[in-house]
């Protein structure tokens, strides 16, 4: 991974020439989902009026509408049409996430699981930047003491699963990674930025005895969980609280590789490797165009980048 930039630093910096602006440089609108647990905090975000119980916006996704191409607006359709003209695949899925109420308690499978139970190639690890959160929120995250398979069942059965989860206090800043396998779930009142292979696998173990609107119990996928769950998952940690004093931070995964950089003014960039980038907070421009908290753009390998103005901005490299 390298950066090329005018000024700042976020892997090597060299001096660059005067930009030339490239064509494939594409702006996202999201693609909005509602749940029963969803919640109001991402309409202001993403100006969703006519929405209700919004729980997840897809910024970048399959379903994400292209908006712009090099700050032109059109009519271009999903980014799933875009990609598939253009014979390419998108690795990841980012999106925001609130919850109004507890998530399910769930698990995803790794790519072979998925392949063998679902004739998927891409299963689903996931990371998780808490952007906000209330005062007495958590996570699970793995299990706190070992179980069986039978105490397992029993506990979803009872309602007693829930003390054998590993229950992880949080706060804004924080950074979760969720390998696949892993048994997990978030309280109410988080609202925060997942990166995640291009999957949406999920199999819910526990729902809380919740009812959809039509008064039926929701799904669990236990026969599937089982097979991907990791038993061995013990005490699984939040990773160290980010203050944002330093002003590039590099996260490393096995499926995905996340720089949090906080723009101070202004730096160009080029990368020979796709990129997402998410606007997290703070406002200014992308080349010329206006940015603010919300958008999302994904930028093709070689296309010359500069950003203008004071931000918080979360970039993804995308494939190998």
């Amino acid at each position: 991974m390298c950066f090329r930039l005018y000024k700042g630093e976020l892997l090597d910096s060299v001096s660059v020439g005067r930009l030339k602006f490239m064509e494939n440089l594409i702006k996202l609108k999201p693609y909005l989902k509602s749940t029963i647990w969803g919640g109001q905090k991402l309409k202001s975000i993403f100006v969703a009026n006519n929405c209700d119980n919004i729980a997840e916006a897809w910024t970048i996704s399959n379903k994400s509408t292209v908006a712009c191409i090099n700050g032109k607006a059109d009519d271009f359709g999903t980014f799933n049409d875009y990609l598939e003209k253009c014979g390419a695949e998108l690795p990841v899925l980012i999106k925001y996430i609130n919850s109004a109420d507890n998530l399910s308690i769930q698990v995803h499978p790794s790519n072979q699981q998925a392949s063998i139970l679902e004739g998927q190639r891409v299963g689903k690890a996931e990371f998780w930047y808490i952007l906000d959160c209330e005062p007495d929120a958590y996570v699970y995250l793995g299990f706190d003491v070992p179980i069986n398979k039978d105490d397992f069942l029993q506990g979803v059965v009872d309602g007693s699963l829930l003390s054998n989860l590993h229950k992880v206090p949080i706060k804004k800043g924080d950074y979760v990674y969720i390998p696949s396998g892993t048994v997990h779930s978030m309280s109410k009142g988080i609202t925060l930025l997942e990166i995640s292979q291009n999957s949406d696998l999920t199999y819910r173990i526990y729902d809380y005895n919740r009812k959809d609107d039509f008064g039926n119990a929701r799904q669990l996928h236990l026969d599937k969980a089982l097979q991907v769950l990791d038993f061995e998952n013990i005490n699984s940690v939040v990773i160290e609280n980010d203050n944002l004093q330093n002003p590039k931070l590099v996260l490393e995964y096995e499926h995905f590789s996340i720089i949090r950089y906080c723009l101070n003014d202004r730096v160009g960039f080029v990368t020979p490797k796709s990129i997402s980038i998410n606007i997290i907070s703070g406002k200014g421009t992308i080349n010329g165009s206006p940015i603010i908290a919300g958008d999302a753009f994904y930028v093709e390998p070689n296309v010359e980048v500069e950003l203008v103005g004071i931000a918080v901005i979360v970039f993804t490299y995308i494939g190998d």
